[in-house]
């Protein structure tokens, strides 16, 4: 409601409007391949714990968590795989901890690439004072985790953990990320030049990475309002008009949206 009140519908409208349509449609091209990159990740790790789905299976699964995360908050649709595991023979807790894996491999490669953009678009201090946060915040996840009953879920995690989380399989998951973390800018780049919005490349991934990460914040379904208000905020230095800033989140949205359709229809014709 707040982003409503203080933009141009009018304006608004009209940003979309004479967006560029050839550079939208591209977009779908690297965001197909974005959702791919990610599906051949789940696929990896699901092999390692002990399945056999082809890639075709793992792609149609990884779709339908795809699209059962667009309409959840912080993407907890994703768990709704897990379900889909345990129908295939898996245990539940296993299948859970596949989920949980897989996230952690963007967790992993998401907070690096969000401590670099805090030092491209805010300087070395706060990213010192942004590093000291997140070293405080593990600590006390760690203590919160050890001296509670969570640490008995750890344990018995853990023998899974070993046996799926090898070096090889680590290295393979976040080369795997990174490549879509490049699949992922190239989409929005497309899709910010597409509403007008010309910044340096370097810059404007800056700015992604951080907005893209408040999105996940669970307060809307994929980020819906969370998107708009981060983008406002950290392009406005650039000269950015909210309206045109608003238009570029709503782009965004809409393509998650139609992307997630395949998904979401196998998920309602499954059994």
């Amino acid at each position: 409601m707040w982003i409503i009140r203080e933009i141009d519908l009018a304006r608004l409208l009209e940003e979309i409007r004479k967006a560029d349509l050839t550079l939208f449609t591209l977009s779908f091209i690297t965001g197909f391949i974005a959702i791919f990159v990610k599906a051949v990740r789940w696929h990896i790790i699901v092999k390692k714990a002990g399945l056999s789905p082809s890639m075709w299976e793992s792609w149609k699964l990884y779709n339908i968590g795809f699209a059962l995360a667009v309409i959840t908050p912080a993407k907890l649709g994703e768990l709704g795989r897990a379900a889909y595991l345990k129908k295939d023979g898996m245990n539940g807790i296993t299948a859970i901890g596949i989920n949980i894996i897989d996230r952690l491999a963007d967790v992993v490669t998401t907070l690096s690439f969000i401590l670099a953009a805090i030092w491209l678009l805010f300087g070395f201090s706060i990213f010192l004072y942004a590093l000291l946060a997140l070293v405080v915040i593990s600590i006390l996840i760690f203590v919160i985790f050890k001296k509670t009953i969570l640490s008995k879920a750890i344990n018995y995690f853990l023998p899974f953990v070993k046996h799926v989380l090898t070096s090889s399989l680590i290295i393979k998951a976040l080369g795997i990320t990174f490549i879509y973390w490049i699949a992922f800018f190239t989409w929005a780049i497309l899709i910010a030049q597409s509403v007008g919005i010309d910044i340096p490349i370097i810059t404007i991934g800056a700015i992604l990475t951080i907005a893209s990460s408040i999105a996940v914040l669970p307060i809307a379904p994929s980020g819906l309002g969370t998107r708009d208000a981060a983008l406002i905020a950290l392009l406005a230095p650039f000269g950015i008009q909210s309206e045109q800033a608003v238009a570029m989140a709503l782009l965004m949205f809409a393509s998650i949206v139609i992307s997630s359709l395949y998904g979401a229809g196998l998920w309602v014709t499954s059994k």
